[in-house]
């Protein structure tokens, strides 16, 4: 492998780092909608797409930095420097890498986008208000995208102007106040999908402990925002406009996708983190239960260790909530109790009480 410069090498680095990380958060997203026999939705398959594009941007960044001319630099200070023994190809690669990989991370990001409202859609389907509110930020993200993905692309006149001088404001559109547009609108979307759930999630039957829960796991996807912000911060140079820290700015924008993906997976987790919730209660039962203590029944000695181990199922029915149906006939007094099966992600627990006369 060729000696890299240190912004080729923490861009190469950054890069697979945040593409492993997406696969990774889809996997187990899949994995446990395989578990749970949940057929995969709309929201399953733009987020496949959201990755593949990634994959796509990760391909074009480690071809230029291991196979592209040069030692992968993404410093213009370092391209001007050896302009004249070599910068001026190093420069054209980078550009050209640049040009397409801003058009491929408009899409990826516009798909975890949509990926993340279809969720919400198909979560929260019984709310007509919420749809409409929905499905208009859905057409903000689309327009959002094909505006800056025209303006992108013809930022130079002619767009080959991009690589063939470097970008020269003489040909084209100054980057930082055009990246600057790009990234506050891109900020604002996600406000407006961060917000979107949390309103809705004070109408649900839920305890308070549990509301907070399912808010913070939807208000996880802040740390996008976060990205974006400091994004913002390496793209804007009051003093000098029309320039870009380049390198920064490419490691921050797969910080933000590895980061948008995983957000975007977190919310399909809640059954695995139930089913962690279950098994801490079923060790705190085990330990409560199987404490060995002896008492005395009309001259017998009994150990309760044996009788927990009779009773054990019960009071585990007992401790989870919703966890048995009782159907009771008055007849005879008999009850019968029967354990519900694990209820599926995107289900309606419906509660009812018969009596038999």
């Amino acid at each position: 492998m060729k000696q890299l410069r240190s912004s080729g090498a923490a861009n190469l680095w950054t890069t697979v780092s945040m593409l492993a990380l997406s696969i990774v958060s889809v996997a187990i997203r899949l994995a446990i909608r395989r578990w749970g026999r949940i057929p995969l939705s709309w929201s399953d398959w733009l987020i496949l797409l959201g990755v593949a594009a990634i994959a796509a941007d990760t391909g074009l960044i480690v071809n230029y930095i291991v196979n592209g001319p040069g030692p992968g630099t993404y410093e213009l200070e370092d391209i001007v420097a050896n302009y004249a023994n070599g910068g001026a190809e190093w420069g054209a690669a980078m550009m050209k890498e640049l040009y397409i990989g801003d058009l491929i991370f408009g899409l990826s990001i516009t798909l975890v986008k949509l990926s993340i409202l279809t969720f919400y859609r198909e979560l929260f389907a019984i709310s007509k208000t919420f749809q409409r509110w929905n499905w208009a930020v859905s057409a903000l993200c689309i327009a959002w995208f094909l505006i800056f993905t025209f303006c992108n692309a013809f930022q130079c006149k002619p767009p080959s102007a991009l690589w063939e001088y470097l970008g020269s404001t003489e040909y084209c559109l100054a980057s930082g106040p055009l990246w600057l547009g790009y990234e506050i609108t891109n900020f604002f979307l996600d406000v407006m999908i961060l917000v979107l759930p949390v309103t809705l999630v004070e109408r649900l039957r839920l305890r308070t402990a549990q509301k907070w829960s399912v808010v913070t796991i939807f208000l996880l996807g802040g740390l996008v925002c976060v990205a974006s912000i400091i994004r913002m911060v390496y793209i804007w140079h009051p003093s000098a406009p029309e320039t870009v820290s380049i390198s920064q700015v490419q490691i921050l924008s797969m910080v933000q996708l590895g980061v948008a993906v995983l957000c975007a997976c977190l919310p399909t987790y809640a059954p695995l983190l139930n089913l962690f919730r279950k098994a801490i209660k079923r060790l705190k039962n085990a330990t409560t239960f199987s404490l060995p203590k002896t008492y005395d029944t009309g001259g017998k000695n009994v150990s309760s260790t044996q009788d927990s181990a009779k009773r054990s199922e019960y009071y585990l029915m007992g401790e989870a909530e919703s966890s048995t149906h009782t159907a009771a006939a008055s007849t005879n007094g008999f009850i019968e109790t029967h354990p519900l099966t694990d209820i599926p992600s995107r289900s309606i627990v419906v509660s009812k009480s018969v009596q038999i006369a």
